[in-house]
Parts: C-alpha cells; structure tokens; sequence
C-alpha cells in the first residue's frame, strides 16, 4: 500500500517535471523558470516525504489500536509474564483515580483479575497516535466501560518488530458530552 502510494505521488511528480521543463524550454525566462522548477521539485520532495511519515503514523495506529485497551485483551495474553513481555522494565501508570502506580503493582492486579476473571464489555473510539521520538508513539483515545469514560494515553515503544508499553495514564471524563 505504501509503495503504491509513493510510486503514485513519484509519478506526478516526474509528469511535472517534465511539463515544467516543456515550459522552461519554450520561454524567455529560463532562469527564473528553472528557480521554480527547483522549487517546485524541492516542494514535491517535502510532499512525498510528509506522505511517506503519514502512511507510516497510520500503520503504528492500526497495530496499536488492536493492542487497546492494554490489559484487556487476551489474544496478547493474560499471564504475569505475558504482561512483563509487554511492559518496559520501567513502565508506570496513573490510574483514573490519580494515583501512580508501579509495574510491580500493576503485575499483581492483573494477575488477580486474571485469575478470577469477570465480564469486560467495553468500548473504544477517537484514537490518536504521534510520533514522540523515534520509535516511541502516543497513543489517546476514549474507552467506555459502561457508565465510565475515560480518556486514555499510552506510550509505545518498538523494538524490531516488537511493542512495549512505557507509560500509561487514564482520565474519567466528567463531562458526558463527548
């Protein structure tokens, strides 16, 4: 998909080239015609560039819409050590309530949920992802757990091809409106 589309945007912009280089071939002004042909070849390398960054944002927010809500979803385990292989050795949260919680602490809650599990019906929407640093993505969006919405932010790190959570945060909303 992704080649596609930059073959595509390489395309139009060899058939402008060479309609620009027509153009500066047929008048008088062959040097400002050529300034612009760099400058309009200097914008259409930005473009492809900008697309290119674009097309990669969306690939990281697909798998990683999959990947939440973190903790709720079994196909990526549901074994304190399924959850150590998906957490940075450094990784903390604040919980909706505000409180900072610890990788150790958070293990032993999930492995209590997990050991007597109940119902989880959820909900997510309005996902977000940026690029914070290479390799390392935020990612926002809403869960509905029933009653309760909560903004939720995490952030991702790749490695290879593997993900890890660094950090994670959950607001309850307290205006319905959404």
């Amino acid at each position: 998909m992704q080649n596609a589309h930059v073959q595509k945007t390489a395309n139009c912009m060899v058939s402008a080239t060479y309609v620009l280089r027509i153009m500066v071939e047929r008048t008088s002004f062959l040097v400002v015609n050529d300034n612009l042909l760099n400058i309009f070849l200097n914008q259409s390398k930005h473009l492809v560039s900008h697309s290119i960054a674009e097309q990669k944002r969306m690939d990281v927010l697909k798998k990683l819409m999959k990947r939440e809500p973190i903790f709720h979803r079994p196909e990526y385990g549901i074994t304190r050590k399924d959850f150590e292989n998906m957490t940075e050795a450094t990784f903390w949260e604040v919980g909706a309530s505000g409180r900072h919680y610890n990788r150790e602490y958070v293990l032993d809650e999930l492995e209590k949920r997990f050991k007597s599990p109940t119902e989880d019906i959820w909900k997510t929407k309005d996902f977000d992802c940026l690029e914070i640093a290479t390799d390392n993505y935020l990612i926002t969006y809403t869960l509905i757990q029933g009653d309760r919405i909560t903004r939720r932010a995490t952030i991702w790190r790749r490695s290879n091809d593997n993900w890890k959570i660094v950090y994670h945060q959950g607001t309850i909303v307290e205006d319905r409106k959404i």
